[in-house]
């Protein structure tokens, strides 16, 4: 799924629309896997996402803590 957003960057809060593309790896009861890009910037991340779909760790940026 490709999508267009507003990034917003830290610390200036200055908005910018990106593109980005979303593509499902892998999918269980229990979680499963999406291929974030960046298609301006050529960056990519394997997410782990839980069963709601809302992301466990961010590779190199941030990892979530506790049981939600």
């Amino acid at each position: 799924m490709d999508l267009l957003v507003a990034y917003i960057s830290v610390p200036d809060l200055s908005i910018c629309p990106a593109q980005q593309r979303y593509t499902c790896l892998s999918r269980s009861t229990g979680g499963g896997t999406y291929r974030y890009e960046g298609l301006e910037s050529n960056f990519t991340a394997d997410l782990p996402v839980d069963s709601r779909g809302l992301v466990i760790d961010y590779p190199a940026l941030w990892q979530r803590t506790g049981q939600q």
